[in-house]
């Protein structure tokens, strides 16, 4: 399978958890989950707080939003057309740079085992 097309499936993987984890954490705000309750201490609050979190599947959107930046810029887009992030907000260069390796290595692969079966 082209490299490419395996990231963009990983891709749609991981925005389906980030979905579920948005959704789920609207819906506990929504429900009340996290207000303290009278006579809880933090130690028991942390504690159902840290049991709801393993509850929702991982939200890893911040590893999205890099592999995204990788994946677009491998395939011939500039920053400026993948996003336009603040000032405050900006993106990891080393961990995009780390992707990028990665998505080019199994790319070089993938065309070494096509010239290779075509000989």
């Amino acid at each position: 399978m082209n490299p490419l097309n395996k990231i963009k499936e990983e891709q749609k993987s991981r925005v389906k958890n980030i979905r579920a984890y948005k959704f789920a954490l609207k819906q506990a705000y929504r429900d009340k989950l996290f207000n303290k309750k009278e006579g809880e201490t933090w130690r028991e609050y942390d504690a159902r707080y840290s049991e709801w979190k393993k509850s929702v599947p991982p939200s890893d959107s911040r590893e999205f939003r890099h592999w995204h930046i990788a994946y677009c810029e491998v395939r011939g887009r500039t920053r400026d057309q993948i996003e336009k992030p603040h000032e405050s907000n900006k993106p990891s260069e080393s961990m995009i740079l780390k992707y990028k390796e990665k998505i080019l290595k199994e790319l070089k692969e993938w065309r070494d085992l096509l010239e290779d079966i075509a000989i």
